[in-house]
């Protein structure tokens, strides 16, 4: 009977430090600040936000403009919430192939364009 031994071997992780540079953090501190500001502490009663009203909503807008910037349906002053409802409401109506999401270049600002809309000016011309 032999025992068997092993060393481990000697590992040295250097994770090497992000560079960051002051200005871009005086930035990001500033944009905290601001936000801290917003967020008081008070009650608010919210209404409640129904996903198949902000779909009809999004249809709706949709059909006067037919081609929006996906930031343009979110409303501020709905909080996470409405962010939340908001984004349930576009992706149920993608996948009910309602609308599509467009965005032409990496990086570049996302639109959404209604389907239906496109298929009633085919079928008119």
């Amino acid at each position: 009977m032999h025992l068997a031994t092993a060393k481990q071997p000697d590992y040295k992780r250097e994770q090497p430090q992000p560079k960051v540079d002051l200005r871009e953090l005086l930035v990001a501190v500033a944009e905290v600040m601001r936000r801290a500001e917003l967020n008081q502490h008070h009650h608010i009663q919210f209404e409640t936000l129904s996903t198949r009203e902000r779909m009809t909503n999004i249809l709706d807008r949709l059909r006067d403009e037919n081609f929006l910037p996906f930031i343009s349906l979110f409303r501020a002053d709905e909080g996470r919430l409405g962010v939340a409802v908001t984004f349930l409401a576009i992706m149920e109506l993608v996948k009910e192939s309602l609308i599509d999401i467009v965005q032409n270049e990496s990086f570049g600002p996302i639109h959404v364009t209604g389907k239906a809309a496109n298929m009633e000016s085919e079928w008119n011309e």
